[in-house]
C-alpha cells in the first residue's frame, strides 16, 4: 500500500491530481526531507515498514455508518499519504514519532470522524504505550462523543472479525479500553475540570472552528509533558470563523 502514498505525492507534483496550496506544499515538503534524511545532520528519517505496518492496519476496520457500513476500510491514495508521513517519521535516535501535531481541515461528510477514530486505534493498539490516555475533545460532550461512539463501533467490528483483539480489547460505556497496556479512549468536553489532570498521549480535537478559545487545545497539549509521543490530531470543517478560536 505505500506505493500509493508516492504515486499520490507524484501525482500532486505533477499536476496529474488537483490538489490546493497547503496540499501541494506538504507533497513537496515530503519529498524534499526525504532527501534531506540522508543527510547525517537531520534528526529524522521515514520508516517505510513502520508506514506500511500502519497503513495495512487502517485495513483490518470496517465502515460503520453509511452505504458502505459493514465494508472493509479502504483508504483512498490521499489518505494514504496522510497517514504514512503522520505515522512513517521517526527520530533517527529516539525512534518516536517526529510529527506531535496534525489539522485537518475537510468539507462536511468527508468522513473526518473516522479517519480520527482510526488515529486513535492506532494509539491504543499500535504504539504500545502504557496506559495511554486517548481522548476525544470538543466544546460539547455530544461533539466529543461522536469520534468516540466511532471508535466503539469500529472496535465492536473488530473484535468480531479478530478473536485475539477480542481477548485484548473491552468496549464499555464510557470508554474503550486495551486490557494489556491500560490504554484507554474516552469523551471529554470543554469543561475546566474535567479536562485538566489528565496525561495524554493522543488528543482529537474535534470541529475546532466551534471552539472559541484554544483552551481544550492548551489543557490537553501541557498535560503531554510526560508522553514520549504525544499527538495533537485537530479535524474541523472550515465553519463560518475563518479565523479560527483565539
Amino acid at each position: 500500500m505505500l506505493n500509493r502514498y508516492a504515486r499520490y505525492m507524484d501525482d500532486v507534483l505533477s499536476g496529474r491530481q488537483v490538489a490546493c496550496k497547503w496540499v501541494r506544499l506538504a507533497c513537496e515538503r515530503q519529498r524534499r526531507d526525504l532527501e534531506r534524511a540522508k543527510q547525517k545532520d537531520f534528526p529524522f528519517y521515514f520508516d517505510e515498514g513502520r508506514a506500511d505496518v500502519v497503513l495495512k492496519f487502517l485495513t483490518a476496520f470496517r465502515h460503520v455508518s453509511g452505504e458502505w457500513a459493514g465494508q472493509h476500510f479502504e483508504p483512498a491514495d490521499f489518505q494514504c499519504f496522510r497517514f504514512a508521513v503522520i505515522f512513517g517519521w521517526r527520530h533517527k535516535e529516539t525512534k518516536k514519532r517526529r510529527f506531535r501535531r496534525v489539522y485537518l481541515e475537510v468539507a462536511r461528510k468527508q468522513g473526518k470522524s473516522f479517519e480520527a477514530a482510526l488515529v486513535q486505534m492506532i494509539g491504543l493498539v499500535l504504539d504500545g504505550e502504557a496506559r495511554a490516555e486517548i481522548f476525544s475533545a470538543a466544546t460539547t460532550r455530544d461533539q466529543a462523543k461522536i469520534v468516540f461512539e466511532t471508535a466503539q463501533d469500529m472496535v465492536r467490528r473488530f473484535c468480531s472479525d479478530e478473536p485475539a483483539a477480542a481477548r485484548m480489547l473491552k468496549v464499555m460505556a464510557q470508554s474503550v479500553v486495551n486490557e494489556s497496556t491500560g490504554g484507554k479512549i474516552a469523551a471529554l468536553s470543554s469543561d475546566a475540570q474535567k479536562l485538566d489532570g489528565h496525561s495524554p498521549h493522543i488528543a482529537v480535537i474535534d470541529e475546532y472552528h466551534e471552539h472559541p478559545t484554544n483552551k481544550v487545545l492548551k489543557v490537553m497539549e501541557t498535560g503531554m509533558g510526560a508522553r514520549a509521543q504525544p499527538l495533537s490530531f485537530i479535524i474541523t470543517t472550515a465553519g463560518f470563523n475563518i479565523e479560527g478560536p483565539s
